[in-house]
């Protein structure tokens, strides 16, 4: 695959910088006679974005842990990072964070569990 840079062409087999894209492109590169290939690439769509809801499951996660007296904190956790989880499942690969998503909610499992034993303690 061949790497764009600056409106040029680089070829992947030796390096060279072969002249602009678009149709005056050369089909061969002149320092290796590599076939270099004709591709549209729009730029940064191939980019993924982490999920907000699965930092904020994270987030929320840590927080559970961290306060392990505010039961409500884990809860959204759990919630967040299930319907986070979904939500990138469904995205067909343009979100990425699934592994926060994941953390969160496993966060929030052990958060709600600490208070829940802390409530019944103090009983």
């Amino acid at each position: 695959m061949n790497q764009r840079i600056f409106g040029a062409t680089v070829c992947t087999r030796c390096g060279h910088t072969v002249g602009p894209r678009g149709p005056n492109m050369p089909r061969y590169c002149a320092t290796c006679g590599h076939a270099l290939v004709r591709e549209t690439v729009t730029p940064f769509t191939d980019r993924q974005t982490v999920y907000g809801g699965a930092v904020a499951a994270l987030i929320l996660g840590i927080l559970g842990l961290v306060m392990p007296i505010c039961p409500p904190v884990s809860i959204m956790a759990i919630i967040v990072g299930v319907s986070s989880s979904n939500a990138i499942a469904k995205s067909s690969g343009r979100y990425s964070g699934q592994g926060f998503a994941t953390a969160g909610f496993i966060l929030g499992v052990i958060g709600a569990m600490m208070s829940f034993v802390i409530v019944a303690r103090c009983r």
